[in-house]
């Protein structure tokens, strides 16, 4: 199995957090499905070997386009390879990927959205493009381009909220929406109508996914740390509520997450 990450050309990393590239010749090995948990981020996804199967958390069972974008903003899915492995995907920013899009972001929440939707024309083409290409190098090229017309085309003026996203990005969801509409000058109806459009959901479901993630990668790196600890230093009120969040956001509890080997997130940091 071959797994890498890439960081995005100096023009894009206001926007895109990472490009990764996975890739597995055996198409006879049975990988289990994956857990990935809600996060909310876009991705774009181009696969160059065999779609994986989705299974979607209502029990809807789902072939992958051969491209696609995705947000999961309120459920876990699985994935499992259904033959060989080749995908080359794009993760965008919280406040990057609306900058890529004629389509509002709302209409990637919890979905699979095929790219033919996004772009019509030019989907065949980037398609056959990157399944022809003699390498990764030349995707990687093909991606980076075509990401740059995209934006050339769709890039909106910068709203203000964008750094409240990042705010509350950085404060790891932890601050309410009044403390965000008094440290920022921005009122609740604005916000709201702002990260909606940007982001597809409220700032105070941004805030729970966001305090959520933190709270995988300070699982992931404090393994010593009991419930009672994570609850606290990651601004649960209690357990009960804590667990009602993992039950949510990744179908399973905290302490299934502690034990799961084959559950994945979009890294915090």
């Amino acid at each position: 199995m071959v797994y890498r990450e890439i960081a995005p050309p100096q023009i894009l990393t206001d926007f895109v957090k990472l490009i990764w590239i996975q890739e597995h010749d055996a198409t006879d090995d049975y990988v289990p499905p994956e857990r990935i948990v809600a996060d909310g981020i876009v991705e774009l996804v181009f696969h160059f070997g065999n779609p994986f199967v989705t299974y979607f958390s209502d029990g809807t069972v789902e072939k992958q386009p051969t491209s696609f974008a995705i947000a999961q903003s309120s459920k876990h899915i699985l994935i499992q390879p259904a033959g060989k492995i080749g995908i080359i995907a794009v993760r965008f920013h919280p406040w990057g990927a609306y900058h890529f899009f004629d389509l509002q972001i709302r209409e990637f929440s919890d979905r699979i959205i095929p790219i033919d939707h996004l772009w019509r024309a030019k989907a065949a083409e980037i398609e056959d493009r990157i399944c022809a290409a003699q390498d990764n190098r030349e995707r990687l090229h093909i991606i980076i381009r075509f990401l740059l017309e995209q934006l050339a085309e769709n890039h909106k003026p910068r709203y203000a909220t964008d750094r409240v996203i990042q705010f509350i990005h950085r404060s790891r969801g932890q601050l309410s929406i009044k403390e965000l509409t008094e440290k920022t000058g921005i009122g609740e109806r604005t916000l709201e109508r702002s990260l909606r459009s940007t982001l597809g959901i409220s700032p105070k479901h941004f805030s729970r996914i966001t305090r959520f993630l933190n709270t995988c990668h300070f699982i992931r790196h404090h393994k010593d740390k009991n419930l009672t600890q994570i609850t606290y230093e990651c601004g649960y009120y209690d357990q009960a509520h804590l667990i009602r969040e993992f039950k949510a956001f990744a179908g399973i509890t905290p302490k299934e997450f502690f034990a799961s080997a084959n559950t994945s997130f979009s890294e915090f940091e």
